[in-house]
């Protein structure tokens, strides 16, 4: 139905003269197909079935059932900043925007997940009037896959439940072939997962390449290329104080114990401060150490599969580890690239502060932040270790204590 709608609204648009001027916002559709490769990054993809029979239990594998394949189908709406404003040029004509798109592995054991997405992108480099290269990045919430089960679906250590986070960077070439149409051929980088909040959550890894075709409002072809100088240089150090809330699923040592499964359907709860001296050197970026604290409910956590006398049943039972292990301390680098209206982040540090050696001390952090007014800010991110591996998904609020700003 909203792909219906969107076509009956290129048509009846293009019967529509715009007003071309300095105030005016470019706008544009775009119908997108994507195919491409999945990589081969679990049991899953790898066409692996799980036998949990005690007597045999582990993995075979059938080259037949490898998933190699993904296929997507989706629509775009986008806009971009008025063409007076000094970020069209400084920033090289971003545009902001939704999408969704339903997606196919061509595997029931997977299903059909779609997603719904916010979106940004900007220009790389002009070559002419009607040719260039760009960026996108993309960033929402995808949901309907046929998740982990282990009575039904105990294939999927890909996808551990029905909601899940999408990401994806993009790059492509686009083409401007007439004062409304154009088209775009790219490639993305995809990645679905949960963030460890369900598990098992090994994550969906793809590289698809893609079409699309736009309708454009308030942009043609003679659009000049960006060009800025920035004549201030915002230099000033800031102070960032960030509180983060978070849960968590482990795995479980299944060693010396009853257990059936490492997957034990339980929440932990996290929760961190973090303190960032940011220095800022341009409109585009700023960088700092940050000093971080986190308390962990994981930490120390044990399971097993016990007898309830009370009512005669086993149970899987979940104890805490001690109070004071939970807690640990960590340093990191942070990088914050800023864009209109938001920021993209990531850190990488070392805990020199913690007490389950199980645990890396390696740790990263991707994510978001968004500024919407004043100081204060709100973030969300994925914190990972081994660079791949994701830990748990952040939620976080925060003020920014604004340094003087220095002249060059």
């Amino acid at each position: 139905m909203v792909l219906i709608l969107s076509i009956s609204f290129l048509f009846l648009s293009s019967s529509v003269s715009a007003e071309k001027d300095s105030t005016a916002r470019s706008m544009s559709w775009q119908i997108r197909g994507d195919y491409g490769k999945v990589f081969s990054t679990n049991d899953l993809v790898k066409g692996g079935h799980y036998n949990p029979d005690p007597a045999n239990q582990g993995w075979t594998y059938n080259q037949d059932d490898e998933i190699r394949n993904y296929s997507s189908l989706g629509i775009q709406y986008q806009w971009g900043l008025k063409k007076d404003d000094w970020r069209h040029a400084a920033y090289r004509n971003p545009y902001f925007g939704v999408g969704f798109h339903v997606g196919n592995f061509n595997d029931e054991r997977l299903g059909n997940p779609f997603s719904l997405y916010f979106l940004y992108g900007s220009e790389f480099f002009r070559f002419t009037k009607w040719f260039s290269w760009n960026g996108e990045l993309n960033l929402g919430y995808s949901s309907n896959w046929n998740h982990y089960d282990r009575f039904t679906n105990q294939d999927n250590v890909a996808i551990g439940g029905s909601n899940n986070i999408h990401v994806c960077l993009a790059t492509y070439l686009r083409f401007l072939l007439t004062d409304h149409w154009d088209i775009r051929l790219g490639a993305n980088f995809t990645h679905y997962s949960n963030g460890a909040l369900k598990m098992p959550n090994r994550g969906m890894n793809m590289l698809d390449p893609f079409l699309s075709v736009g309708y454009r409002i308030n942009e043609d072809r003679d659009t000049p290329r960006p060009s800025f100088k920035s004549t201030r240089r915002p230099y000033r150090l800031d102070h960032d104080f960030i509180l983060t809330t978070s849960c968590r699923q482990v795995y479980f040592n299944m060693e010396n114990t009853n257990l059936k499964t490492q997957y034990v359907d339980y929440l932990f709860h996290v929760y961190a401060f973090s303190y960032a001296p940011m220095f800022t050197r341009s409109y585009k970026y700023k960088f700092g150490p940050s000093l971080d604290f986190k308390y962990d409910e994981s930490i120390g956590a044990r399971a097993d599969y016990v007898y309830n006398e009370y009512d005669e049943h086993y149970y899987n039972r979940v104890w805490l580890g001690e109070k004071k292990d939970r807690f640990s301390m960590g340093v990191s680098l942070k990088g914050e690239v800023t864009m209109p209206y938001f920021s993209v982040f990531a850190n990488v540090g070392y805990e020199f502060w913690h007490k389950d050696e199980r645990i890396p001390r390696v740790y990263e952090q991707i994510g978001v932040k968004i500024q919407p007014y004043g100081n204060f800010f709100g973030m969300m991110g994925v914190r990972a270790v081994y660079f791949t591996k994701a830990q748990y998904i952040t939620w976080s609020v925060g003020y920014t204590l604004k340094g003087k700003e220095k002249k060059d």
